[in-house]
């Protein structure tokens, strides 16, 4: 029981629950910490439009400073702003934490591309952030 609590709490994060792993076409979790505060919808919005950089949608192609791609396979412009109704919004499931987490599951259907790719991308208050890619069928 103390195990599960400290893995909770200290490595886990707000998300309570450890990274996925990946399979199939999707890439492993990756997470990062950022020093920003995450209190709406459009404060979520503004730090993912801050974090989109023009490369082909890979994995590998995530990192701290490119969250998610500008483009999509189809090289259609991922506007996130258009987005945003698709946000939602839950409490973290980590004991001993009641931090908002701000959600977001987008991709190819969202902008009618051809080629499947899927992003989810899950942000707290305190600026724990998860993202995950899958792309092919």
């Amino acid at each position: 029981m103390l195990a599960s609590f400290v893995l909770q709490i200290f490595f886990w994060g707000p998300f309570g629950e450890p990274p996925f792993q990946g399979g199939m076409n999707c890439g492993p979790e990756q997470r990062f910490r950022f020093s920003v505060n995450i209190g709406s919808a459009d404060d979520f919005v503004d730090f993912l439009k801050d974090h989109q950089v023009e490369v082909f949608f890979t994995d590998s192609a995530i990192t701290e400073d490119g969250l998610i791609p500008l483009r999509g396979l189809d090289g259609k412009i991922v506007n996130m702003e258009s987005l945003k109704e698709k946000i939602t919004v839950e409490t973290s499931k980590a004991i001993l934490s009641c931090e908002r987490i701000y959600s977001i599951d987008f991709g190819w259907t969202d902008f009618n591309e051809s080629y499947p790719w899927n992003v989810w991308i899950r942000a707290s208050e305190t600026g724990h952030v998860s993202v995950r890619v899958c792309a092919g069928i």
